[in-house]
């Protein structure tokens, strides 16, 4: 190997080295269940984490808290106001929240958050839009409601006759 390859294989080396140093390391990605059953493995560690936001988008002054479920369970998520502009839709009723990847620091007591668990987030990527729902009324429920609704009137009016006929 010359000089000139030396001096490449030197330069390579170095750059790797550098990256390796400066870029978080994470771990695969983490579902809810594992995180809160091996809370004290992964206290501290760096996790992506995939879910729909559902709930409220909670605007703290410079941050916001995004609930995060992946269909098990939810965590928090903490972030920088600006990292949460591309969330628009929170999952609700009549809809579905977006669809997240968040790479963070999970922490089974934030010192910063009261003790609860959470993720503060140092990258989130959108990975599919929410969506509004239509909720279908179903003609059932609706009928068993109508005759509820009915029996409990015709019981009421028959106590209250029954309360009157017995002074």
């Amino acid at each position: 190997m010359g000089k000139v390859g030396q001096t490449t294989f030197i330069g390579l080396i170095l750059v790797l080295a550098i990256t390796a140093a400066v870029s978080p390391v994470f771990a695969g990605t983490v579902d809810s269940q594992t995180l809160l059953e091996r809370t004290m493995e992964y206290d501290g560690e760096a996790v992506i984490y995939v879910g729909e936001v559902i709930g409220d988008i909670m605007r703290r002054g410079e941050y916001v808290w995004l609930n995060v479920s992946d269909g098990n369970g939810a965590i928090g998520v903490w972030l920088p106001a600006a990292m949460a502009e591309p969330v628009k839709l929170a999952g609700e009723f009549g809809s579905k929240g977006d669809y997240v990847e968040v790479s963070g620091v999970f922490l089974r007591a934030c010192p910063e958050h009261g003790g609860d668990i959470d993720i503060h987030a140092s990258q989130l990527t959108v990975l599919q839009p929410g969506f509004t729902t239509t909720a279908e009324v179903r003609s059932d429920y609706a009928l068993g409601a109508v005759v509820s609704v009915i029996a409990a009137l015709a019981l009421f009016f028959l106590a209250k006759k029954k309360t009157r006929s017995s002074r």
